[in-house]
């Protein structure tokens, strides 16, 4: 097996592992604590996933697979994002889909 591949399926392997504990973690909320934020400096955890969403993209979708680099970091936090349980376990599920297949 070549090197590439060998990084590769470490890199989905890992990335396995995180979006597990992801998930595991927003399982055990409601849609209301998704999108709470103590104070006007903090981050709701919808915010955190989007977040994540674009450094995935941004470093494996243009880092190992060469796509366009379209990421736009300030957005990701100049909003809060009122985002319902179901869409923030889609961001998760859909961005493996999207970069290690």
């Amino acid at each position: 097996m070549e090197i590439y591949s060998l990084i590769f399926a470490q890199l989905v392997s890992k990335f396995e592992e995180i979006r597990d504990t992801l998930k595991k973690g927003i399982d055990q909320l409601e849609n209301d604590q998704l999108s709470y934020r103590p104070n006007d400096e903090s981050n709701t955890i919808a915010n955190l996933v989007v977040h994540i969403e674009g450094n995935i993209h941004q470093r494996i979708g243009t880092g190992l697979h060469g796509y366009e680099d379209v990421r736009s970091r300030e957005n990701e936090f100049s909003n809060p994002f009122m985002k319902c349980y179901n869409s923030v376990q889609a961001t998760i599920l859909n961005t493996l889909v999207k970069f290690f297949t």
